[in-house]
């Protein structure tokens, strides 16, 4: 819609200006929470960043693999990260597995402290999708009912010209009421993991619906797209996780 965003003489990309926006806002959210907690905050901030390193770089590999045609013919796009390109799910697993590296050095508590991460990653995910829409990326299939957008700017990553379904704003809006709920959940009495699980269940299906109305390029496994086939394994993942921590609950 619109992947630049023009400062004086100087033209910034908007994807990038989003994420930076969604990291802060992320990370002062995650930083009262975890002072409520009895956490650090300073460890909060060495967490976020090592976490958000490896995320951006899980989740442009996933992107590629995705997408690995195209940059095989294009191999020094695989580093324009301003044009957006991050998948979720690959940002989630390198992320989480360095944020699981990371809390056992220090010795802190797993499972409180990825609460605090899930019950704010939604909205960094929600502003995220915001610039997904301004790069043109993410784009949804051809709409022919007026709630569809039509993308002009030719440095748009969104086809050009032709009324599509703003899925990235379906996204955005969804991660928006999942990070309320999600914090409404924190801020009373819960069990260690809760969020987290949570989170896996209700991103997973919000990404599981969504995909059926994309229009960018998908590889698919069978009759799902890739990111259908994750969302229904982080479901599972959410709802076995919240029956473990119950019973472990119930058992004392």
């Amino acid at each position: 819609m619109h992947p630049y965003i023009n400062i004086g003489f100087v033209e910034i990309p908007s994807y990038g200006v989003m994420l930076a926006i969604a990291f802060i806002v992320s990370l002062v959210i995650a930083s009262k929470r975890a002072e409520k907690e009895g956490i650090e905050p300073n460890l909060i901030l060495d967490l976020a960043f090592w976490v958000a390193f490896f995320g951006i770089l899980g989740g442009r590999l996933y992107f590629v693999v995705e997408h690995f045609n195209y940059y095989l013919q294009k191999p020094w796009e695989v580093f324009y990260l301003w044009q957006g390109g991050l998948g979720i799910y690959g940002a989630l697993v390198l992320g989480f597995t360095a944020g699981v590296f990371y809390l056992k050095r220090k010795g802190l508590p797993f499972l409180k402290v990825a609460d605090i991460a899930f019950s704010v990653l939604p909205i960094g995910q929600g502003i995220g999708r915001i610039g997904c829409f301004l790069a043109g990326c993410c784009y949804g299939s051809y709409c022919e009912y007026p709630i569809g957008v039509i993308f002009r700017d030719p440095r748009s990553l969104a086809p050009i010209g032709v009324r599509i379904w703003p899925t990235q704003l379906f996204e955005s809006a969804l991660c928006f009421l999942i990070f309320i709920y999600l914090s409404f959940v924190f801020n009373k009495s819960k069990k260690d993991g809760e969020i987290m699980f949570l989170y896996f269940i209700l991103y997973g299906f919000v990404r599981f619906v969504v995909e059926f109305f994309r229009g960018d390029p998908r590889t698919y496994l069978g009759l799902i797209s890739t990111p259908q086939f994750f969302s229904i394994l982080f479901i599972i993942i959410g709802i076995a996780g919240l029956i473990f921590i119950n019973r472990k609950t119930k058992n004392g």
